[in-house]
This record gives structure tokens, C-alpha cells and sequence, in this order.
């Protein structure tokens, strides 16, 4: 697989851009929804899928954990201790700080009803053991689902952490998988079932009788299969990329059919309905698989006129989990801007943040993880 002299390709970045905004503009427009008019018809399509972003990155994680780990001795003989240290450095020291950062302003926020309710509010017995255990454990996603009536709503900021937890499952036992399948073809083969299992998880959701006091959506099944496909990317890129990227008009047709595929995915259904739900990720997958397919494969892709595009794709970890505390602040000033100039500014401010704390403070705590836990740690 050919790669930028840097390691990285920005065209990762720019669909974790993708990604993110998607999920900002959902959670901003509670706080400030469109004007009537065209523009109030391209922001409610714009916003409405939020989790479709989410969705957007459980693909690009698969890919590019499969890509670390290929890394080292080779994806099918994987170092699972050093697999997991180097996960634990990239994701706890910016968790624990969310965390901490969250707690402090639901405390604080206490005395603003309806901002406080928004961002940070706790379940109704802040104490609750399932609450805190099943956060730290990265099982959220399954207390969400069986505690959200008990609770009785959390801040979004909590929320958040449900996709975390999705993603931790899924690696916790991918490096075995990968060991125990033993080539790419076997693994072919052992992501079959996920694929199946998740499809069937999500249309046995839409079925399911409709208590309200349970979110079947947040199952971690109905993902695992946007993970697996990202995986299974990996694996077709490393194989044929060099191959495709003789091939330019090749590339082309597969990423602008991969993207046309999923803009019309994104821009004709509703996650919130029964296509949107059942179909949409499965489409979505598809399409975002071709277009990363040919893209990968593409210099246009990595060229400078992009890199201001995916600043926030490049941050998008801390984008996610910090741009609840920055719509904290400013949601009250955004309202009274028009919703384009609201919203950029809004990303530009979490983007900013995110950057901030990755490079003074989660990428020297990720190396001193890595050197203290690591090999010859």
C-alpha cells in the first residue's frame, strides 16, 4: 500500500471532517434551528443524520486500527499487549479528562437549568453506580440502553460516550480475531456474520415493541458491521491499491460513485426512520468503501488546497467529545448569528480546542503510555 511521506492521508482526515460536522451541527440546532427558506431545507438534511456521522467513523476506525496494526509484526500476528497499550494511550488520557471536565461543569452549571440540562446533567441519582462503572468500562452503551427511563435523560455531553464504548468492545477482541483467522481471506469469511448479525440486529430494533424507556438503537451489534467493513478495506487497499492507483480513471469512477452513493444515502433517508435505520449504515458502508477505495489511490486527495478542510477530521477525537462544552459557552452568542456563520464559527472553536489538547496534552501522555507500558516500558 502506497502512502504520504507523512504516514497519514488526508483524505482519512476529510471523511472524519465529514463526520464530525455532521454530529456538531445535530447537537447546535436544538440551540439554534434554521430560518425558513432553502436554507432551512439544506440544514435540516444537513443536521438530522448526525449518527450517520457517527457511523462515517466506525468505518475510518476499522481501517486504520487494522492499518496500526499491520504496522508491527502484521496484522494477523498482532502484539496484543502492545495493541492495547497503544490504544489505552490514544484514547484514556483524553476520556479521563472529558470526564473530569464534564463532572466539574455539571456541578457548576447547575444554576442554568436548560444549558446544564442540555450539556451536563446527570442521571437523577448522580452516585449511580451503573452510571460511573459502566462508563469506565466502556460498557455506556448498554446502560444507556437499559437505564436512559431511570436516569431520565443525561446531558448530551454524557451521551456522547455511547460510540466510545461501541468501538472499545469491538477492539478489545478484533487482535485475537485477527490471530485466530489467521489470513484475509479467513477473515473474509469471519466477517460474514457480523455483517449478517448486525443487519438483523438493526431490523429486529425497528420491529421490537416500543418501550421508551429503552434505546435498542444503542446496541453495540447494530455497528459492529461499519467497523468489519473498514477492517476489510484495509485489506482490499493493501492488496489492489497499488494496482488501482495505475489506474486513475478507475479511482475516479470509484470515488465519485462511492460519493454520490452516499450523499444520496445521507440526503434522502432519515436515521430516525425504517430505511434510514436498517438501510442506511449498510449504503453507507458501501458507498464511503468505494469512494476510500479509489481516493486512497488519488494525489488529488492529499494536494494542500484540502488541509484547511480536514483540520477537523484530524481532530476529530476531541472534536467529539469536547464540542458540548464549547456549545456550553458559546450556544447563548451563536443564537443571535445567522445559522452558516454560527456553525463555522462553532467548529472552527472546538476544532481549535481539539487541537490544543491533542498536541499540549493528550500526545505526550499517549508517548509516556506508550514508553512506560510498552515494549522495553
Amino acid at each position: 500500500m502506497k502512502r504520504p511521506p507523512s504516514g497519514d492521508f488526508q483524505v482519512i482526515h476529510l471523511v472524519r471532517a465529514a463526520a464530525i460536522l455532521p454530529v456538531l451541527a445535530t447537537h447546535l440546532d436544538p440551540i439554534h434551528p434554521a430560518s425558513s427558506g432553502w436554507v432551512h431545507w439544506l440544514w435540516d438534511h444537513f443536521q438530522r443524520n448526525g449518527r450517520y456521522g457517527v457511523c462515517f467513523f466506525f468505518l475510518v476506525s476499522g481501517f486504520l486500527i487494522t492499518r496500526i496494526l499491520d504496522r508491527g509484526p502484521g496484522a494477523f500476528r498482532a502484539d496484543v499487549r502492545q495493541f492495547y497499550v497503544r490504544r489505552a494511550g490514544r484514547i484514556l488520557p483524553l476520556f479521563f479528562l472529558s470526564v473530569a471536565v464534564g463532572l466539574a461543569l455539571a456541578v457548576i452549571s447547575r444554576g442554568d437549568v436548560i444549558r446544564h440540562a442540555y450539556c451536563f446533567k446527570l442521571p437523577l441519582n448522580p452516585l449511580d453506580p451503573i452510571f460511573w462503572a459502566s462508563l469506565f468500562l466502556f460498557l455506556f452503551n448498554w446502560a444507556e440502553f437499559f437505564c436512559m427511563g431511570a436516569w431520565q435523560q443525561i446531558g448530551h455531553h454524557w451521551a456522547l460516550f455511547w460510540s466510545l464504548a461501541v468501538e472499545e468492545q469491538f477492539y478489545f477482541a478484533y487482535p485475537w480475531v485477527l490471530r485466530a483467522a489467521g489470513s484475509a481471506r479467513k477473515l473474509v469469511w469471519a466477517a460474514g456474520p457480523v455483517f449478517l448479525g448486525a443487519w438483523l440486529w438493526r431490523w429486529w430494533v425497528l420491529r421490537a415493541d416500543g418501550d421508551r424507556n429503552l434505546d435498542l438503537s444503542l446496541g453495540s451489534f447494530g455497528y459492529f458491521d461499519l467497523i468489519a467493513a473498514g477492517c476489510l478495506l484495509y485489506f482490499a487497499q493493501k492488496k489492489w491499491g497499488g494496482a488501482w492507483a495505475r489506474r486513475p480513471k478507475l479511482c475516479w469512477a470509484a470515488a465519485l460513485s462511492g460519493f454520490a452513493l452516499v450523499v444520496g444515502v445521507y440526503g434522502s433517508t432519515n436515521f430516525n426512520e425504517a430505511t434510514g435505520w436498517v438501510e442506511g449504515p449498510t449504503l453507507l458502508a458501501l458507498g464511503l468503501s468505494l469512494f476510500l477505495m479509489g481516493a486512497l489511490n488519488l494525489k488529488f486527495f492529499e494536494l494542500g488546497f484540502w488541509k484547511a478542510l480536514a483540520w477537523p477530521g484530524k481532530y476529530s477525537y476531541g472534536n467529539y467529545l469536547f464540542h458540548m462544552v464549547v456549545l456550553y459557552f458559546l450556544g447563548m452568542t451563536l443564537r443571535s448569528w445567522d445559522i452558516l456563520p454560527a456553525f463555522l464559527a462553532f467548529a472552527a472553536v472546538s476544532t481549535g480546542l481539539a487541537a490544543l489538547s491533542f498536541h499540549a496534552y493528550e500526545k505526550p501522555l499517549n508517548h509516556w503510555v506508550t514508553r512506560r507500558w510498552g515494549k522495553g516500558g
